[in-house]
């Protein structure tokens, strides 16, 4: 028997429950400029999911990364104008298409992305002190195949 979790309406399932009170808690505005606070880049919070995202997947299209953000193209070019002018980004040529543009981290950004990965191991660090290698290690295994599994059921929606 599972509780039901996740708000007034609950899931069923108590995993969903915990996934979304996780995803709620980490998508908060609140939570989200603590957390940059750390790292004291001065970026606002579209700035640093921009550098955050050029992290993953550096260098890529401005349609691109905006529809991965959720950014409406003024808001998009806002924020590059902006990392633009504190040389965290660049346009560069694309190679496939010498007509287009590619959003890039300049070295500098890449310093700052690097922090902001930094204050992600420090906040799971945190957050599993106390914890066993083995409880670490299972925990770890146990996500990659579930993100995994959701890389894969996300694209089965996107086929539909």
């Amino acid at each position: 028997m599972t509780k039901k979790t996740g708000g007034q309406f609950g899931y069923e399932r108590e995993l969903t429950g915990h996934l979304a009170d996780l995803m709620r808690m980490w998508m908060s505005p609140r939570f989200r400029d603590a957390l940059l606070g750390l790292s004291r880049t001065g970026c606002n919070e579209t700035d640093a999911r921009v550098i955050w995202e050029l992290g993953y997947t550096s260098p890529r299209r401005p349609g691109s990364l905006a529809d991965d953000l959720s950014l409406g193209a003024a808001a998009l070019t806002k924020s590059v104008n902006r990392l633009t002018a504190l040389g965290l980004v660049e346009a560069v040529s694309d190679p496939s298409d010498q007509r287009a543009r590619l959003v890039n981290l300049t070295d500098e950004g890449r310093k700052v992305a690097a922090q902001l990965f930094r204050i992600g191991d420090y906040m799971t660090e945190t957050i599993t002190d106390g914890w066993s290698e083995e409880e670490l290690a299972l925990l770890t295994d146990l996500l990659a195949r579930f993100s995994e599994q959701s890389s894969r059921f996300g694209r089965q929606l996107s086929e539909r």
